[in-house]
């Protein structure tokens, strides 16, 4: 504890323009306490950095600067639960995010084909930041969760199932509540199987924003259901329907497309429901 709150006093020192590069990490578990560095393995390929084998999972912390308590976002990454795309997914998401005066919080939650125990992680993440929220600078009531691609399904299934603990509790963080205040979920895979939503969606879901395009053919048929579902049951949403642009391009979709607008519409959405900061 004393040495990350000196890591996070540090960091709030920095200015906006540092807070891409400056992080502080956070172990979830009691039994991971006096681990030093992740157990994981890279797997980067290209210009992605992909990680694997995930058996610490743990949080990075990237501070807005900030006087007052700043909303704080969850990120999870996607990687189809096999890996774990921890910068176009992940830490990119930082200087936007900052920049509208959110801290930001990336998961590296367990993986491979580990989604009960990501599940597990997900909410457990949310009571340590809930709980440690007057240390790192954050306002309890005003902490969300964003995912991308399977990252975006581990988002929604925390907007829909955290009303119940996926685990007996360890300590006393897992008194405290682990469903969001806001969900964001960008291209989110596994929502629908076919016609089925695999979600169970209800007027307890947090509001929420979706981020998808057309010719996402795998995908995009799950997220329409899951939004006509939350339109059903008038849960505040909106989402974002582009005609172009795939899946996984993350927080590089090209601004010649319009595409690339979707941070800033994104933005504008959680300034107006009052999920950003005070700039």
């Amino acid at each position: 504890m004393a040495a990350l709150m000196v890591a996070l006093a540090t960091l709030s020192s920095l200015t906006m323009a540092n807070d891409s590069e400056a992080r502080a990490r956070k172990f979830l578990w009691p039994k991971d306490a006096k681990v030093e560095e992740p157990q994981q393995r890279f797997k980067t390929r290209g210009d992605v950095t992909r990680i694997t084998d995930v058996k610490t999972p743990y949080l990075t912390i990237y501070p807005a600067s900030s006087q007052e308590p700043t909303p704080a976002i969850i990120v999870c990454p996607g990687g189809g639960y096999g890996h774990l795309c921890v910068d176009k997914e992940g830490s990119e998401t930082a200087p936007w995010l900052n920049g509208l005066g959110i801290t930001v919080i990336v998961l590296t939650y367990s993986t491979p084909g580990k989604r009960d125990e990501a599940f597990k992680d997900a909410q457990r993440a949310m009571k340590l930041v809930r709980h440690h929220a007057k240390d790192w600078n954050i306002n309890p009531k005003r902490v969300g969760i964003m995912g991308f691609s399977a990252g975006g399904h581990l988002a929604a299934r925390m907007g829909t199932e955290s009303d119940k603990q996926a685990y007996e509790g360890v300590d006393e963080i897992d008194k405290v509540d682990c469903r969001p205040d806001f969900c964001v979920l960008i291209y989110p895979a596994y929502l629908a199987n076919k016609e089925e939503l695999s979600l169970p969606v209800s007027k307890r879901v947090p509001p929420t924003i979706i981020v998808q395009t057309e010719d996402d053919k795998r995908f995009v048929p799950g997220t329409k259901i899951y939004y006509e579902a939350l339109q059903k049951a008038e849960v505040p949403s909106k989402f974002l329907l582009f005609e172009k642009g795939g899946h996984g391009y993350g927080m590089r979709a090209s601004k010649d497309q319009p595409l690339g607008k979707w941070p800033e519409e994104c933005g504008e959405w959680l300034k107006a429901n009052g999920f950003a900061g005070k700039k």
